[in-house]
């Protein structure tokens, strides 16, 4: 059975009158799914002077929620960049 083209969605024009946070993490520990909805945790690694020493921990820094529509958007978006994130191959001459 041929596989049919995929559909083109229209390109959204994405608007940010109030600054979006940006979100830096380390690790996503724990996902799942409550009542169809993609649950997903984000963690970091905190490192903090305590005396002559430094005490790490992790800590949540974001619980991302949303439909399985999206997170696949999302699953594509991450996979684009990490096929960009790789280094080129070394051509030999």
């Amino acid at each position: 059975m041929a596989k049919s083209p995929p559909v083109k969605r229209p390109v959204l024009e994405i608007k940010d009158p109030h600054g979006a946070p940006f979100l830096y993490f380390d690790a996503a520990p724990n996902a799942g799914t409550y009542q169809g909805v993609i649950c997903i945790t984000l963690a970091a690694a905190r490192r903090l002077a305590k005396g002559p020493n430094v005490e790490v921990d992790v800590v949540a820094v974001g619980h991302l929620r949303c439909s399985v529509r999206a997170a696949r958007e999302l699953r594509q978006a991450l996979d684009q960049a990490l096929l960009l994130a790789e280094p080129e191959p070394e051509h030999k001459n």
